[in-house]
């Protein structure tokens, strides 16, 4: 109970200070849920899971295009964070260019060195008092 009220709350907060992060940043939506039937791995049944913060953003290289931004948050990221944002990054896919972020208050050393290495995530480490810690 308590984990998931620290996620409304942060939710919320990133909801109104989401340029803290990036400037060229737009809050679209809050827990869009990802459905079955938009899913490649046929295997699942039910719901897919929701994405925490969907962003979007005109796109640099394309004014005519808009950038999806999915947003995870977790307490302490790991390997399974990333993938778990890369599948919901994969199914929005189809539609536009898709990016992401973890925000997390920690994160293991060998997901940190994942995303890293990866030109589509982000990791923005919430610290206490509110505001991004580099």
């Amino acid at each position: 109970m308590a984990r998931r009220y620290l996620e409304a709350e942060v939710r919320k907060w990133l909801r109104y200070n989401i340029n803290l992060f990036d400037p060229t940043l737009k809050f679209l939506r809050e827990e869009y849920t990802v459905e079955e039937s938009n899913v490649y791995d046929g295997d699942l049944t039910g719901r897919y899971g929701y994405v925490d913060i969907l962003c979007g953003r005109i796109s640099g290289k394309s004014k005519n295009k808009v950038l999806y931004y999915c947003v995870e948050i977790k307490q302490y990221a790991t390997t399974a964070a990333i993938d778990q944002v890369k599948k919901y990054m994969n199914w929005l896919r189809p539609d536009l260019p898709v990016e992401g972020a973890i925000a997390a208050f920690d994160i293991s050393p060998k997901a940190l060195s994942l995303i890293n290495k990866d030109p589509e995530l982000n990791f923005w480490h919430i610290g206490c008092g509110g505001t991004p810690i580099e």
